[in-house]
């Protein structure tokens, strides 16, 4: 392995992330529309978070915080799973 110290390690994979998203386009300036993000709960269709209610399933939003607070649930990725919203 490349690195003996994991600190110089997780510094170059952090830097290294940050510019693939740069270079595919997936941070967000402060001159762009909010990302808008679709949430699906298939275990049980009226979930509710703080701030967010699932109808019939579905969440979608466009505010960072709720991404957040609904991401950093310990039901994401076991009872709620984000949707992919094509263009």
């Amino acid at each position: 392995m490349p690195f003996v110290d994991p600190q110089k390690r997780r510094l170059y994979h952090r830097a290294y992330q940050r510019r693939r998203r740069a270079q595919q386009g997936l941070t967000l300036n402060p001159d762009q529309t909010p990302q808008v993000r679709a949430y699906l709960c298939w275990r049980n269709p009226t979930f509710r978070l703080p701030g967010a209610v699932f109808k019939n399933g579905i969440f979608i939003t466009s505010c960072s915080q709720t991404m957040a607070m609904i991401e950093h649930d310990e039901a994401f990725g076991v009872d709620i799973f984000r949707l992919q919203i094509s263009s």
